[in-house]
């Protein structure tokens, strides 16, 4: 929850009247990332006559993604649904993810909104390129317009909440470790109240981390384009060699240009190797599991 106060008290009515007819012990675990419009007071306002609930104010506003893995952690249950506030992701969709969980053999249930009639003609075309860009660049395959709305099981989110990696982009990292995972459609409604907390600098923020996270192919173009640097620097440099050697070259001008195209060419190649050995430190302090496995012992 980010400064949703206006519509708390309507989402914790639906959770109770979808929690009313689980036949299992719940929890809801509420995460006031930072608001300043009240959000708090509202929840304790609408608390009367509601299930158990765990309010979690944070000191600070520190964005979505780490709001989510605080209430990861803090959730006990053997299944763990995650959802925003604001009611674009339905509650009453929580019984048939429960269900398949249930049924075992399932990591993930993960929630997609391929309609998204709902938002602006911007945000769904920058949606879809971005998607498109992210599994070129990346060696996952994203699942198109997922929204941090699933379930996952004790297990899952246990990995998920205690990875090492400081950013984390949830949508993304459950198709990257290898889980077990249903996609469920839906067609996310228009907000009701309240105003939406991802303009388009949160929009861009989070793409940004997204394509850093899971990717270093940004460091990968800064090797390439140092080698090709040096190469071509090295090569020019050769050329005034040449020039030197048929005589055509002003006096001093050969060991001048010689001397910056060679410097550069070791400056470019350098920097294209520190680029790929960041790349590969990168990699190893996120210290991701390879992916999940499952093992069978055959008579």
């Amino acid at each position: 929850m980010y400064n949703e106060a206006e519509v708390i008290g309507s989402t914790i009515d639906r959770l109770n009247s979808v929690i009313s007819g689980l036949s299992t012990t719940t929890e809801i675990v509420l995460v006031n990332d930072g608001s300043t419009d009240g959000t708090s007071d509202a929840v304790k306002i609408s608390n009367s006559k509601s299930a158990k609930i765990r309010l979690i104010n944070l000191r600070q506003n520190v964005g979505h993604m780490d709001a989510l893995t605080i209430g990861m952690k803090e959730a006990k249950g053997d299944f763990v649904v995650t959802l925003d506030a604001d009611l674009q992701d339905p509650p009453e969709l929580i019984p048939e993810m429960l269900r398949i969980l249930k049924l075992g053999h399932v990591d993930v249930v993960q929630m997609s909104r391929p309609d998204r009639s709902t938002d602006s003609w911007f945000k769904r075309q920058s949606a879809t390129w971005f998607y498109i860009f992210l599994k070129k660049i990346t060696k996952i395959d994203p699942i198109p317009h997922a929204a941090d709305f699933r379930m996952v099981t004790r297990e899952t989110n246990v990995l998920l909440a205690n990875l090492p990696e400081r950013r984390r982009v949830y949508r993304f990292l459950v198709r990257s470790l290898g889980l077990r995972i249903v996609v469920l459609h839906f067609a996310r409604p228009k907000r009701e109240l309240g105003k939406t907390k991802y303009p388009l600098r949160k929009m861009l923020a989070f793409a940004f981390d997204s394509i850093i996270s899971f990717s270093n192919g940004p460091l990968r173009v800064v090797f390439m384009a140092g080698i090709l640097g040096s190469v071509l620097m090295l090569t020019l440099a050769i050329a005034t060699l040449g020039i030197w050697v048929y005589g055509k070259a002003i006096p001093g001008w050969t060991s001048l240009v010689f001397l910056i195209l060679a410097t550069n060419a070791l400056s470019f190649a350098a920097i294209g190797l520190v680029g790929e050995y960041v790349g590969r430190i990168y990699e190893q302090v996120q210290m991701r599991p390879i992916t999940r496995y499952d093992v069978e012992d055959l008579p």
